[in-house]
């Protein structure tokens, strides 16, 4: 009877809550990065900031052709480009924390029995 609660609770520190927390740290890493939602904003990077176009006019004016594409459409595009590139390295910033957080949590409980032995002999050492 012993050997079996004692097995049971091996399968249930090293196999079933393992898994239960690597499925829990998959859902955050998935929602951190749907949350940035990093590839929408790889795949629209160049792309105008609020969609503010400007355009040519109907006319053929030089200066209206330079105005709408250089000072006004080209700036618009930089301007997207920079608060989406910011929102790209902030997501994959704590998308790595969010990695290194749960590989810490996941070692930490593969090891809490080995610690806890360890830590209360050493207590046991101390004391007398």
């Amino acid at each position: 009877m012993e050997r079996v609660i004692f097995y049971n609770y091996l399968v249930w520190h090293f196999i079933d809550i393992p898994k239960k927390i690597i499925k829990g740290w998959s859902n955050f890493l998935y929602f951190n990065f749907n949350y940035f939602s990093i590839p929408v904003l790889i795949m629209t990077l160049f792309s105008h900031y609020r969609r503010y176009y400007y355009p040519y006019g109907d006319k053929l004016d030089p200066w209206r052709y330079v105005e709408a594409f250089v000072f006004n459409n080209i700036l618009s595009r930089f301007i997207g480009m920079l608060f989406r590139s910011i929102f790209i390295i902030l997501g994959l910033i704590i998308e790595t924390l969010i990695f290194i957080i749960g590989l810490l949590f996941l070692l930490t409980w593969l090891l809490s029995p080995v610690l806890s032995i360890s830590l209360f002999l050493f207590g046991i050492n101390t004391a007398f």
